[in-house]
């Protein structure tokens, strides 16, 4: 995977670089994930993934961090773990024997698979998009998924964002899935480590009344989440060959700041 130095907006030293003056900014926030200056055709590598290994924590946008959990203990040769990937698709046929195939989602632009339909050119999204992947080894994750940098001066509340399923999980679910088989993706949110809401969702449902797979860029209500701090996400299947990885973009959350 392809890894270079940049994209993490540290922003721990926030709380200390604002005063209390009585003034208070209230705002949306729209991840989008297309980092200005970036040349997408260079940076990615092959399997059009990225992760930021120099900080070994997340990727940043604004007041927020996108987080992941890297192996640094070898020299130039850090390993992602689990959490966030930044993908870009470079249109390539999906190749189920293909492990880094869960890269090849589309974005909403870009779409042109078996599993995805061109949802045609929407201005708020672009090439790129977050690849979460959720290691069954708890200890290779991230301690959360998504930080509020600035809780020390200001709330989070989280609104919304778009997700879709990997070609990879769209595979597996379509091979292995059989009747009253599901998987669920549930976001839960924490304010100084109290849980505060969680919102769920199904990416896949083969109930007796349903039989579906999430097949494009899909709303994903977060508004029961309430103020955060952090985010978790937990992919839940029936079934364990089915890999707990899915597709995150345009996460929106409105920030409160008082200086």
């Amino acid at each position: 995977m392809k890894k270079t130095l940049f994209i993490f907006i540290a922003l721990f030293s926030l709380a200390s670089c604002l005063k209390d003056g009585g003034f208070t900014d209230t705002r949306p926030v729209y991840a989008t994930f297309e980092y200005s200056g970036m040349d997408y055709t260079k940076l990615f590598g092959k399997d059009s993934l990225f992760f930021e290994s120099d900080a070994g924590y997340g990727l940043g946008w604004e007041y927020m961090a996108f987080l992941h959990k890297v192996d640094t203990s070898v020299t130039d040769n850090w390993i992602f773990q689990g959490g966030v990937m930044l993908s870009y698709l470079k249109g390539k046929t999906f190749d189920p024997t293909d492990s880094l195939s869960m890269a090849q989602s589309d974005s909403l632009m870009y779409a042109d698979n078996r599993f995805r339909a061109n949802s045609g050119a929407d201005p708020l999204f672009g090439r790129t998009y977050l690849v979460y992947h959720q290691n069954p080894d708890p200890t290779l994750m991230p301690k959360h998924d998504v930080e509020f940098l600035a809780a020390n001066v200001g709330t989070c509340q989280p609104l919304g964002c778009y997700v879709n399923n990997t070609n990879y999980v769209a595979y597996k679910v379509a091979q292995t899935f059989e009747d009253g088989d599901r998987l669920t993706l549930k976001a839960t949110g924490y304010l100084k480590g109290v849980k505060t809401g969680e919102a769920s969702m199904e990416l896949a449902d083969f109930s007796a009344k349903k039989d579906s797979i999430v097949s494009t860029w899909t709303k994903f209500d977060l508004n029961n989440l309430a103020n955060v701090d952090f985010v978790d996400f937990e992919v839940i299947s029936t079934r364990e060959d089915v890999p707990a990885d899915f597709c995150l973009d345009y996460f929106v959350t409105s920030v409160t700041i008082s200086y």
